[in-house]
């Protein structure tokens, strides 16, 4: 049976090809740190406005490889695939008022590779909040294995709960990136 012939067929079932949602089995310890958190995020003299929400994302020059482009009067691109991949890796901090600047590196985050990061935006941090501000962090190795450096260098954290990628702002934001980096040649090949 072509491919063509099932998706006929599933359509016609009712069915419909979308995307999926990954959802993580929490225990209910985990579940009630999340409401702890958003909690104390909302509630507590407004911690929520003076929170940093860092991540790190990776992403590889294959990945912006397009299978489907838009093209006027079907005109067929030609899209150059890199020989050797390449991985760019980014860290950023966002917050209320604005938000740092990106670090790009192409190493793997360790431990005192983070905290160097950390010391080098510290004064945009500051910059943004003279009065004081709050982190926050996933549960990346790095950032456990920097805690209490943190702690000593008096950062105010706030303790993110396991498995919630959905509650870091940052997050939602990497998506961007993603599709739209890097760029790709293309060509218009005439017929």
């Amino acid at each position: 049976m072509s491919h063509s012939t099932t998706h006929d067929i599933l359509k016609e079932k009712g069915f419909s090809y979308s995307g999926s949602h990954i959802v993580q089995n929490l225990t209910e310890e985990e579940k009630d740190l999340r409401v702890k958190y958003c909690e104390e995020m909302l509630y507590t003299d407004q911690i929520l406005f003076q929170t940093f929400f860092s991540d790190k994302m990776g992403i590889n020059l294959s990945d912006a490889h397009k299978h489907k482009i838009w093209a006027k009067d079907h005109e067929v691109m030609e899209i150059e695939i890199p020989r050797h991949d390449v991985k760019i890796n980014c860290w950023g901090a966002i917050s209320f008022r604005g938000a740092t600047s990106l670090h790009i590196y192409k190493t793997t985050l360790k431990k005192d590779l983070y905290q160097e990061i950390l010391e080098e935006y510290r004064t945009e941090l500051d910059d943004l909040y003279p009065r004081g501000w709050y982190f926050t962090h996933d549960q990346h190795k790095s950032h456990l294995a920097s805690e209490k450096w943190m702690q000593n260098q008096g950062f105010g954290r706030v303790v993110f709960p396991t498995y919630s990628p959905d509650l870091n702002l940052f997050e939602n934001l990497w998506s961007a990136p993603k599709i739209a980096s890097p760029k790709i040649h293309l060509e218009q090949r005439t017929e």
